[in-house]
Order: structure tokens, then C-alpha cells, then sequence
């Protein structure tokens, strides 16, 4: 069966590009000729320029980003080359316009995984709930996140109508079962995130150990000034580096700044930390692929703290959020062993799903 995959596989954020590349990899072992279609959304396009033209309103913001550009300029290609030498896409680059032309060339268009129908994420894109595939039964999703456990009346609307033709659904969190299984009426399954949907030796054999020393890595998606001053407390603890990864902040305090690594290096980071500190589902899906004792940091955004909690439930380590008054809470350490016979269910439940949907009489298996 040829597979086409939307999502978000272009953008300056590591954890995307990483589980698009690993659902792609994981659909061509399983025998199916697949590829991510280089879709251009024009929304990431503006969000992603090295310069936001909004932050010349306010001068401090503007200086930040001088400071940054190099580093974004750097991230931008460092997208570019991961995207063109290691993922499986397609030659063809598509927009708005003329997205629907791919649709002939594939049996069936999987969209997901990532916050593809989070609306405020996606730029209110409808591309990503699929609307330009005519044929109901070519659409499908796979761990499809909304992050959200309640919709405004107007997104609500718009996604339940497109939800309503999908083949087969699968989201990334238990909430979002519940409120998709509600508005479509349709048996919704709970899948894994696309990076853990592959086993570490993939992982391993995908990245290096390359890292002497111990070291505290820190990686936030959003700047959390508390979080970052947790890690140098437990740097000054432990008597070793904070290593952080920084996307918006051109320094922090007690730390060494990393700006732009390539997707490898990233991933290397995680495989050679002693400690991991993040805001991030990515860094915390990381920290448990490769076995490091993490805690991560509460976000304002309820629906962020959903996708992690939502994860750590399923995988029995839901106690790991950070305790800005227990620097010790990051040494309770997590039995690993229980942690992959949890997630080696989950693995088998959804690549059953993916068999699922992939066979080739295009009808769900009862």
C-alpha cells in the first residue's frame, strides 16, 4: 500500500520533525511504501522567519532577536538538511492550492502525529483535518493531538464535520478519545506518540555516545525562568553542568548555551545526559527512550500539562513533575523495567492499528 503523511514535518521544532520521520520509518518497515508529503503550510512559513517583524514593537524583543538570528538562521537549515537527506519525502513540494493533486497518488493520507487539529497551533489550516481528500477512505489519522479537553464552539464545529469522514481514527491522549469519540460518534483508539512507536535500539542505532562527562541537559519549548533556576540549583548540587538547549534566550545564567544542534546532535544529547529538565513532550519522550531520571516543568497552557500527564499515566511514572522545593525529587529513581513492558503494549496495540488501517481491502478490521 503507498502511504502519504501529513503533519508537521518542516518547523524549527525538534520533537516534530522527529516524530514525522519516525512514523515514516515505522509504516516502511512494516512493508508499505510511504513518504511524508512536503506540504507548506503557510502559517509555519510566516511563524518561522528568523525575524519576527511583531517583536519591533518592543524594542527588548527586538534586540533578543538579533541576538538569535543566527541561531535561527542555523535551526532553519539544520530543518532543511534533516528534512531533504533523512526523511522520506516527497519530491514535490505542496501549498494551500494545490494540496488535493496528491491525493490520487496514495491509497491512503495519514495525518498526525503532533497537535495537527489544535487550531490555535495550526494556524487554522484545514488542511490538516484532511478536507481536500474526497474519498472517505483515504482518510485516516494516526496519535493526532487537539491538546485541549473542550473546544470553542466554532473549532468545535469545524472539526467534527471533518472528523465525521475519516476511515479511522486514532489520537495521542485519553482526553481527546473522549471528546472525538463524543462529537463523531466513531470508535476512537489512543495511540503511541510516533518516536516511541519505535524501540531504543532504533534510537540508539540512530544517535552516538559521544559525551564524557555527566551533565544536566535543559530544553524548554516555552521559557520557564523558574525551571532554568532549578537547574542550576541541582547543577550546584550535583557538581556537574547545565547543558541548555536554548530556542529564544541568548543566555541564561550558570548554564552553557547551546543554540541550533542538528536533529542527531539533539537526540544525542538526551542518549548522554546524566539528568534531564524539560517543559517539553518530546524532551520528556526522550528522556524515557533513552532511560534518564527527568522531571518536567508545569506549563500555564492546562493543555500542555494534558499531553504529558496523559502519556506518564499510560507508562506508570506520573509523579515526575517538577518540585521547585525538593531539588531530591529527581533521584527517585524510575524502574525502567516496568516502564518498557508498559510501553511494549502499547507499542503492540498501535502497530495493530496500523495494520489496521494499512490493510489493503481499506475497511476497519472488526
Amino acid at each position: 500500500m503507498k502511504v502519504g503523511i501529513i503533519t508537521f514535518h518542516s518547523v524549527l521544532n525538534y520533537g516534530a520533525m522527529l516524530q514525522a520521520y519516525a512514523l515514516a520509518e515505522k509504516i516502511s518497515d512494516m512493508g508499505h511504501s510511504c513518504e511524508i508529503i512536503d506540504y507548506k503550510s503557510d502559517f509555519f512559513e510566516k511563524q518561522y522567519r528568523p525575524i519576527q517583524l511583531k517583536e519591533i514593537r518592543h524594542v527588548r524583543g527586538f534586540i533578543k532577536s538579533l541576538f538569535m538570528v543566527r541561531a535561527n538562521m542555523k535551526f532553519h537549515n539544520e530543518v532543511a538538511y534533516f528534512c531533504y537527506n533523512k526523511m522520506r519525502i516527497t519530491k514535490k513540494k505542496y501549498v494551500r492550492n494545490n494540496i488535493s493533486s496528491c491525493v490520487d497518488d496514495y491509497d491512503v493520507i495519514i495525518v498526525g502525529s503532533d497537535q495537527v487539529w489544535n487550531m490555535d497551533v495550526n494556524g487554522d489550516d484545514t488542511t490538516f483535518l484532511l478536507d481536500f481528500v474526497e474519498d472517505d477512505n483515504k482518510r485516516v489519522s494516526y496519535a493526532a493531538s487537539i491538546s485541549m479537553k473542550t473546544l470553542e464552539k466554532e473549532n468545535r464545529e469545524l472539526i467534527q464535520k471533518q472528523l465525521k469522514h475519516y476511515r479511522a481514527i486514532s489520537v495521542r491522549e485519553t482526553d481527546a478519545k473522549e471528546l472525538v469519540e463524543e462529537m463523531t460518534g466513531k470508535n476512537v483508539f489512543v495511540t503511541l506518540d510516533p518516536t516511541l512507536l519505535l524501540d531504543r535500539k532504533k534510537w540508539m542505532d540512530f544517535s552516538s555516545d559521544n559525551d564524557a562527562e555527566d551533565y544536566i541537559l535543559l530544553y524548554m519549548m516555552s521559557v520557564d525562568h523558574n525551571l532554568c533556576k532549578y537547574a542550576t540549583e541541582l547543577s550546584q548540587r550535583k557538581g556537574i553542568p547545565v547543558k541548555y538547549v536554548s530556542l529564544y534566550e541568548p543566555r541564561a545564567d550558570g548554564c552553557e548555551m547551546i543554540f541550533a544542534p542538528s536533529v542527531v546532535d539533539w537526540v544525542n544529547l538526551y542518549r548522554n545526559a546524566k539528568y534531564v529538565i524539560t517543559n517539553s513532550f518530546h524532551g520528556m519522550a526522550f528522556s524515557i527512550i533513552f532511560h534518564k531520571q527527568f522531571v518536567y516543568g508545569l506549563s500555564v497552557d492546562k493543555g500542555k500539562n494534558t499531553r504529558l500527564s496523559s502519556l506518564l499515566n499510560q507508562i506508570g511514572i506520573e509523579n515526575r513533575a517538577v518540585d521547585y522545593s525538593d531539588l531530591g525529587k529527581i533521584d527517585n529513581l524510575i524502574d525502567y523495567d516496568s516502564v518498557e513492558k508498559r510501553l511494549t503494549e502499547l507499542r503492540n496495540a498501535s502497530e495493530t492499528y496500523l495494520h489496521m488501517v494499512l490493510n489493503e481491502s481499506g475497511k476497519e478490521e472488526k
